[in-house]
Order: structure tokens, then sequence, then C-alpha cells
């Protein structure tokens, strides 16, 4: 019981700092900038004071709304990462290893280089379609008589990420004049941060990690073991079809925006 209770407590206090930091830096984001805004005008703004205009605009046009899209994909890449690891049972297991966020990509390359109804929604729904795809090919390749070890999976993963990855050039270089603006998203920034996309693409987000929380007891009973888990009443392959589809809607989001 003890050592449940200094569990617990360890965890509130590493929590706590962790989200400290967390403010800190936001606090640093939106005061840093081309225009300096001191931290005495930011504090006035969120405490409801009146700010000059030109701030005000600043604040709320673009730096509050990309550091609130860095905090929703940053932390929803995390949450897909823990997601693969603890099915996995592998540190190493990450959307970008697995080749899910190289899927995500090349949808979005495909909409922008195309031309085919790039905006706000088909952006970010072309890059969930290719992350879900690529996951379900290393899914389907690697799975054996209804079971998948884990290392087939990553190898696999690797394999079909380094292939999509060298699709997404190939679209590139067929479609350069079009492909200008994939080639500048490629490099990855958050200028499309407004409050529309926030919107649109936080609460799916917040509401797939929330559903991921739910399966935490589960992800950790598979950590002991699928068979012990199984025999602890965890379905487990129905829980990770599930939990992929999470992690690829997650991944395909964030990666869409940022």
């Amino acid at each position: 019981m003890k050592e449940n209770f200094l569990t617990i407590r360890k965890t509130l206090i590493i929590s706590g700092l962790l989200f400290g930091l967390l403010l800190l830096a936001s606090w640093f984001s939106i005061s840093v900038g081309a225009v300096a805004i001191p931290f005495r005008e930011v504090l006035k703004f969120f405490t409801g004071g009146v700010i000059d205009e030109s701030s005000k605009t600043i604040l709320l046009s673009i730096r509050i709304p990309r550091v609130l899209l860095a905090i929703i994909v940053g932390g929803g890449l995390s949450v897909a990462g823990v997601v693969f690891q603890a099915l996995l049972r592998n540190p190493l297991a990450e959307p970008f290893i697995l080749g899910v966020s190289s899927g995500g990509t090349f949808g979005a390359v495909l909409v922008i280089s195309f031309g085919v109804g790039a905006s706000l929604v088909s952006i970010p729904a072309a890059s969930f379609i290719g992350a879900l795809i690529v996951m379900v090919v290393v899914y389907s390749i690697a799975e054996k008589y209804g079971q998948v070890e884990s290392t087939t999976l990553l190898l696999t993963g690797i394999m079909v990420g380094a292939f999509f990855n060298a699709m997404i050039l190939f679209t590139i270089a067929i479609r350069h004049q079009e492909a200008r603006g994939a080639f500048l998203w490629l490099m990855g920034n958050l200028s499309i941060a407004d409050l529309q996309t926030i919107l649109i693409v936080g609460p799916i987000i917040l509401v797939a990690v929330f559903i991921v929380f739910l399966f935490s007891r589960q992800y950790n009973l598979i950590a002991t073991g699928e068979e012990t888990a199984s025999h602890l009443g965890v379905k487990v392959e129905k829980l990770k079809k599930v939990s992929y589809l999470l992690a690829s809607l997650i991944t395909g989001l964030a990666v869409s925006v940022s």
C-alpha cells in the first residue's frame, strides 16, 4: 500500500513539474517573436486587462493558435507513440519508424500536388487515409496465423515507410510545378494554425487520446504478455486493431497540420 502511494505521489510530482514546464515554454513562445510582447502585457491579456490592438491581434491570430496547435500535435504524437510501444512491447516503436507518418504525409502530398480539393478538411482527411492504409498494409504483411510479432511489424513498418517516402519524392518530381506547396509543407511548420484549424483537428485528436486513455489498463496487462492478458479477459487482437486505428488517426491529423 505504501509503495503504491509513493508511486502515485512520484507520478503526480513529475506530472506537475512537466505541466509547469509546458506552461513556461508556452508563455515564452507567446511573448517572443519578430514583435516582442513583454511578459507583463501577456499576463495583462490573460487577466482581462487592456493592451494595444496590434499586440492583441498578434496574440489572438498568430501566437496563441500556434502554441495550442503545437501542444495538440506534440501531445497527440506522443500518445500515438505510447500506443505502439505498449502493443509491440518495444521502446523503439513509434509512428515514424512504423511508416504511419510516411503514409499520412504521402496522402497530404497527393492532395496538395494534384490540387484535388486541397483545403482545411481534405488535407487532414487524405493524411488520415494514407496513415490508415500504411497501418493496414503493415499489419497485414506482418500478421501470421492471426498473430503479429512485434519484431516483424517493426521491420515491415520500416520497409513500407521507405517505400512511401520514395513515393513522396516521386510525386514531387513528376509534379514539380504544382508541388511547390507540397515541398514547403514537407519542411514542417505551424503557419496554418488558426482557430478554425484547431476547432477541426483539435477535438478529433483529443477524443482519440481520451479513448486511448480508457484502454490504459489493458495496455498494462499486455505489457505482461499477450497470453497473460488474454487469460485476464483482454481481447488482444480486437484491442490492437482499435488502437492502431486510433493511433493512425492521431498521427495522420497531426502530420497534416504540422
